[in-house]
């Protein structure tokens, strides 16, 4: 029977764990980065009343990085406090006409997040 050894595995796998961390804060630290201007323009777009309450504006977030099915995502939209009343504002209700403002953030920030990303992955990697 033949024995196979390869020195230096251990410090090889060592060096895939560190590199494989190093992608992956990479990788939230651009998307991160590129929710950014998202948030940004929903702000700028959603309407604001004069009541004395928590305006959506004012509770726009950006979560932190989350991972479904190997893909890695950020959440950016009206918080607990507002997302309630973001869905009327949106889509409308039988009594009011909608007043898109996530949709329109998302399509107008579209390149710039893409821009965002490239560089910020670019960079990451030392190009």
């Amino acid at each position: 029977m033949a024995n196979i050894s390869l020195d230096g595995a251990n410090e090889l796998m060592k060096k895939i764990d560190w590199m494989e961390d190093r992608i992956n804060r990479m990788a939230n630290k651009a998307l991160r980065e590129a929710a950014k201007p998202v948030a940004e323009a929903m702000r700028a777009n959603v309407n604001v009343s004069n009541k004395e309450h928590v305006h959506i504006r004012d509770d726009i977030k950006i979560s932190g990085v989350r991972t479904k099915e190997d893909t890695k995502y950020i959440d950016v939209g009206p918080g607990k406090d507002t997302a309630w009343r973001a869905k009327f504002l949106e889509f409308g209700t039988s009594h009011a006409p909608p007043y898109p403002f996530i949709e329109p953030a998302i399509k107008e920030t579209k390149e710039e997040v893409k821009r965002i990303l490239r560089e910020s992955l670019k960079a990451g990697l030392g190009g």
